[in-house]
């Protein structure tokens, strides 16, 4: 099956009413798309008080792609709010229980750092995450070119599947060593993550924008062209993998939602089982 959605479900205008609170936006949300990324996490561990709310929220069939926190991937400054990275982790898989007791959990994404490089300490912390995760399925993106230099294209697919990472394939502005290409190749029979990140790459690069980095980086509207180019390769990967999520996460400009449906359509799928569509009456 392929799930197409988005990363987070607040900052989508297209999708909501104008007087839409946020507490009902996910609701709205999961009628329009099957999947979503959980973002919130990556900022602090939630509570299970809001992972009960947001299953509670979604139909039985909505899957849920949650991100790594930040002091779990290395983009925490300072010290971590925990006793140790053990503690961190437990907090972690406590957190996301519901998910997994509702069958709505797709994945865990870690997304790495830019200064996250091929080398032997990274490799063994790696193996250290995978083990701390144990069963739960996690899938793993690269932010740093050396992972798939020529040097170490192959060991570091070869290295995912023997650790069972998901792969985490990318479109994303091919910028220097802060990127990585798009490398089509699933390393999981069960499941294959895409993220659509825009192709801004004057925006990708934080030391080239400054202070407007963030809200320039993933200023994107991915065009009907580009789009099908992608269709040709999700078929290719349907025969090699059996679920295909696929995230769209050009937010700054308002243009994630609009892609997705778009995406969606030349497709061809018609998604069955979505949320009941709210009227907005009034």
């Amino acid at each position: 099956m392929i799930y197409v959605g988005l990363t987070g479900w607040g900052d989508h205008p297209s999708l909501y009413p104008s007087h839409a609170a946020s507490k009902d936006k996910l609701l709205a949300y999961a009628a329009h798309f099957p999947t979503v990324e959980v973002d919130a996490y990556f900022y602090a561990i939630q509570p299970q008080k809001n992972v009960e709310k947001w299953v509670m929220e979604t139909p039985p069939s909505f899957q849920f792609i949650i991100k790594a926190y930040q002091g779990m991937t290395g983009h925490q400054r300072g010290d971590i709010p925990y006793k140790s990275k053990d503690e961190m982790f437990a907090a972690f898989l406590q957190s996301i229980q519901p998910f997994m007791e509702t069958n709505k959990l797709a994945m865990v994404l870690f997304q790495f750092p830019p200064w996250f490089d091929c080398k032997k300490e990274h490799v063994r912390y790696l193996r250290w995450c995978r083990e701390k995760m144990g069963e739960v399925p996690v899938a793993l993106e690269f932010r740093h070119r050396s992972w798939f230099s020529p040097m170490f294209y192959d060991k570091t697919l070869q290295f995912m599947e023997e650790e069972r990472w998901i792969h985490s394939i990318c479109d994303e502005p091919q910028a220097g060593e802060g990127s990585i290409p798009t490398v089509l190749y699933p390393t999981n029979r069960e499941k294959t993550l895409i993220r659509f990140h825009g192709r801004n790459v004057h925006g990708w690069n934080k030391a080239t924008n400054g202070e407007n980095w963030r809200a320039v980086r993933y200023l994107y509207r991915y065009g009907k062209e580009e789009l099908l180019e992608w269709v040709e390769h999700i078929r290719k990967l349907e025969a090699k993998t059996n679920n295909i999520y696929v995230l769209f996460n050009n937010n700054s400009g308002g243009d994630a939602a609009d892609n997705a449906k778009q995406f969606i359509g030349l497709l061809g799928i018609e998604y069955i089982d979505l949320a009941p569509r709210q009227l907005d009456l009034f």
